[in-house]
């Protein structure tokens, strides 16, 4: 009967053992991370010393817009 449980038990402990050492190894990765400034470089990106001028800075005031403030009378029958 315990040779039965002995090949059960050895299951376990292997997965339990395997579980500890990718958890130790998870947790000593994530501690060396954070210990370390992660820089990000912007190769692709240019900054110009000119703003660019683009359609979302212009703004058109239109006279017939639908947001204008028009007196309004109501009747009651």
């Amino acid at each position: 009967m315990i040779k039965i449980y002995k090949h059960q038990i050895k299951a376990y402990i292997t997965v339990l053992f395997v579980t500890m050492l990718l958890s130790a190894l998870f947790i000593i990765s994530a501690h060396n991370n954070a210990e370390s400034e992660q820089t990000y470089e912007m190769t692709d990106h240019q900054l110009t010393s000119e703003p660019v001028q683009s359609e979302q800075y212009n703004v058109k005031t239109e006279g017939n817009s639908e947001h204008e403030h028009q007196p309004v009378i109501a009747a009651v029958k």
